[in-house]
């Protein structure tokens, strides 16, 4: 049986994690598989936000994976207003400030520092302008080019 792999210690904490699909395990890019299925191995509950309002289940749900989407029609204003990640921390009954967001994108970073979540984690995937210095600008405790990075190698 494979070893199952630790998180890194900045997400021993968290009891949660919000994280938009695209661009944080979806990019299009192959590595973001990889580290999706890494993150169903360590069995944190998660749901995936995408877009403000919106929200989908991939096709494939790995197992070991508590997941499901938050929904349109909520009604909730789009990042970086926090009211969207906050309804996934509710929906998982899990306290905000013991849930993660991972973002891409400067809104979502934002979102996550303003609405008090106990880590904001960035990813940059491909670097472009409003780079690893604007992510921790607006908030990020870290700043990954891959989520695999908060993995890999951690085992105690």
């Amino acid at each position: 049986m494979a070893a199952v792999p630790s998180p890194a210690p900045c997400l021993r904490p968290v009891r949660a994690v919000a994280f938009d699909t695209g661009g944080v395990i979806t990019d299009s890019a192959r590595s973001r598989a990889a580290a999706w299925e890494q993150a169903s191995d360590t069995r944190l509950p998660e749901r995936e936000v995408q877009r403000p309002r919106r929200a989908s289940v991939p096709s494939t749900t790995p197992p070991n994976c508590s997941m499901s989407p938050v929904r349109d029609g909520l009604g909730l204003p789009g990042r970086p207003d926090p009211a969207l990640l906050g309804e996934v921390a509710r929906s998982l009954h899990v306290p905000v400030p013991e849930t993660a967001v991972v973002e891409d994108s400067l809104a979502g970073v934002e979102a996550g520092r303003r609405g008090g979540f106990g880590l904001v984690v960035a990813v940059t995937g491909t670097e472009g302008p409003g780079g690893t210095a604007d992510r921790g600008r607006r908030g990020a405790d870290d700043v990954v080019s891959d989520p695999g990075e908060l993995l890999s190698g951690m085992d105690d």
